[in-house]
């Protein structure tokens, strides 16, 4: 009777902690994609600050006296 109910509570302990896991491996990807989509997008910004500073650097107005 006791070892009926241990093994069901073991099953249900083991069940749940499973898709516990599947659900944080689910948050887990997701923050994962953000950070990889935060990186393409500093890569952008990056090279847009590349070309302001090379426009800058090749206009004569800009040198001082």
């Amino acid at each position: 009777m006791y070892i009926q109910q241990a093994l069901m509570v073991g099953v249900l302990v083991f069940v749940v902690s499973i898709l516990l896991m599947l659900v944080g491996l689910i948050f887990y990807i997701s923050e994962v994609s953000i950070s990889l989509s935060s990186e393409k997008e500093e890569e952008i910004l990056y090279a847009l600050i590349d070309v302001i500073s090379e426009q800058q650097d090749s206009n004569p107005s800009n040198d001082l006296p």
